[in-house]
């Protein structure tokens, strides 16, 4: 499935559909029911998903650094909302935009490319790029190159200059509300998978059903030709 992911998302936008058609098919011809089930709900990246997942493959020194400045910049946050001393974020902070701002400008290259290279789109790449800051589940995602819809970062009061303790309560409510919705995602996909095995439990089932009903009927017509040749033999 890793490699599935790694090749779809790589694509061009436009041949994304058709190849995870195919590919879905050939899992489902090869009796890999499964499998054919989840490739087939891979979801077609947006036009700035799509530019920063070529810029994972394209740009993957670069998108290394990025994610690391991340973290750093995750961990100076932690050290300024302990301690106040925000010299080490300010430092983590100006790197972080740095980064952001040449894969901004790589990415505008690639949309360019498609057509896409509107402010609109350029702006949605750098805020999902600034996400992966706040986000190391996204940070992941990024590095993997198979994200399929822009994101907005997270709002931390320090990064803002506001309150410590608020953008703390606030980075929490969000990381809270992101592991929400991957479990229930999960708890979803699990019920998808119940209900596939039932379904195939029920379809046997039938068929067995419809076999011991025809047994039945073949053993009914058995017992009526006796019948028949009894009341004939009783007669002569």
């Amino acid at each position: 499935m890793e490699r599935a992911a790694e090749e779809l998302y790589g694509l061009p936008l436009d041949r994304f559909t058709s190849e995870r058609n195919r590919l879905a098919k050939e899992l489902r011809d090869a009796g890999h029911g499964d499998a054919a089930k989840e490739v087939g709900a891979y979801k077609k990246p947006n036009v700035p998903a799509w530019a920063v997942n070529q810029l994972a493959r394209r740009e993957k020194r670069a998108v290394g650094q990025l994610l690391k400045a991340g973290a750093d910049l995750r961990s100076a946050q932690e050290t300024t909302l302990a301690s106040g001393d925000r010299r080490g974020l300010e430092s983590a902070v100006e790197k972080e935009r740095e980064l952001v701002t040449r894969l901004t400008d790589a990415a505008g290259e690639l949309l360019a490319e498609v057509g896409s290279a509107s402010d609109a789109n350029r702006e949605k790449v750098r805020q999902t790029l600034h996400a992966a800051a706040t986000d190391p589940e996204l940070a992941e995602r990024i590095r993997a190159g198979t994200i399929v819809k822009d994101e907005q970062p997270a709002s931390f009061g320090v990064l803002a200059g506001g309150s410590p303790a608020t953008g703390a309560a606030k980075a929490d409510k969000d990381q809270k509300a992101r592991r929400q919705k991957r479990e229930a995602e999960l708890e979803r996909r699990e019920a998808e998978k119940e209900l596939a095995a039932a379904e195939k439990a029920l379809e046997r089932t039938r068929a067995e059903a419809e076999e011991v009903a025809e047994e039945l009927r073949r053993r009914e017509r058995q017992v009526e030709q006796a019948r028949e040749r009894v009341d004939g033999a009783a007669g002569e």
